[in-house]
């Protein structure tokens, strides 16, 4: 096993974010820092508030899994919600090596009373972008292929 688990993911990532009390599915930006061996900081943002939470790794053969550890602030408590993973308990998110994802699922419960349940799932943000640009030139050229059959 790789000595540092956390170097393998530890960078930027572009992907949507879903809100569970939302129909809304956002493109959100997610960066992943190494703490040390096994330990990343998660952070991002979220309408107008920026959230992190710290999340601890183990690697298994379908990838990097990530217990978050519950983050307790002025105005909310943000903890895993474990089910994204089948047959895996305790596991909040990771890496999927088969997908090259980071992905997440986690709880913000708000002091006001409101919880907000939050799944995300992202590529690195060279692949993120690369797809982008395939799908633009993808539609410039069906685009191309309508405009001359007409």
């Amino acid at each position: 096993m790789e000595q540092s688990l956390t170097k393998r993911i530890s960078r930027v990532y572009w992907g949507n974010m879903v809100c569970a009390a939302s129909r809304e599915v956002t493109s959100s930006q997610i960066t992943v820092h190494r703490l040390n061996d096994l330990l990343v900081k998660v952070v991002f943002r979220m309408g107008d508030a920026i959230y992190m939470f710290r999340g601890m790794l183990t690697e298994q053969d379908e990838g990097l899994l990530m217990t978050v550890q519950n983050r307790v602030m002025p105005d909310y408590i943000l903890s895993g919600i474990e089910g994204f993973v089948p047959n895996k308990s305790n596991v909040h998110g990771g890496f999927m090596f088969q997908l090259n994802a980071f992905y997440f699922h986690i709880m913000i419960r708000k002091f006001d009373g409101t919880e907000v349940e939050v799944y995300f799932l992202g590529k690195p943000e060279e692949e993120f972008r690369l797809q982008q640009e395939a799908k633009v030139r993808q539609f410039a050229e069906s685009s191309d292929d309508a405009s001359t059959n007409c």
